[in-house]
């Protein structure tokens, strides 16, 4: 097993082991993957680069709490700069915040070019597990 706490009785194994195998999702450390954890905004920008890729973005993100030599740095630049995760201000971005269903839902549909739904604010937090259902196939 690639990951401890992950086994095939998990519902999102398959997902979970496509999205690791394709680079867009990594553990939570070395052998841990954390299924049930919730997802935060610098974990959702990272996703959405590396399924694109890890394309280079012509700005550097704007915002104060997001230093050039954070491990998303890059993919909070290029998400920023596609339009697909905004700040809440112009200074703001909030990484270490938790991304609900909805939000991360909204997120595919911009990165896949599509119109998202209108936001309602009320969904469950995003959980990895579930991010890795919504990716994968």
């Amino acid at each position: 097993l690639v990951f401890i706490d992950v086994n095939k009785s998990n519902p999102n194994y398959d997902a979970i082991m496509e999205a690791y195998e394709n680079g867009w999702m990594v553990g939570v450390s070395d052998n841990v993957f954390a299924p049930e954890g919730t997802l935060t905004r610098a974990m959702a920008a990272q996703i959405i680069w590396n399924m694109a890729g890890n394309p280079e973005s012509s700005v550097t993100a704007p915002f104060l709490d997001v230093t050039s030599d954070a491990w998303y740095a890059d993919a909070v630049a290029w998400a920023y700069e596609q339009g697909i995760i905004l700040g809440y201000d112009s200074l703001t971005f909030g990484p270490d915040d938790y991304v609900t269903m909805e939000q991360f839902e909204i997120m595919i549909d911009k990165y896949n070019g599509e119109t998202p739904a209108a936001y309602t604010g009320v969904s469950s937090l995003a959980t990895r597990g579930w991010v890795a259902g919504k990716i994968a196939g």
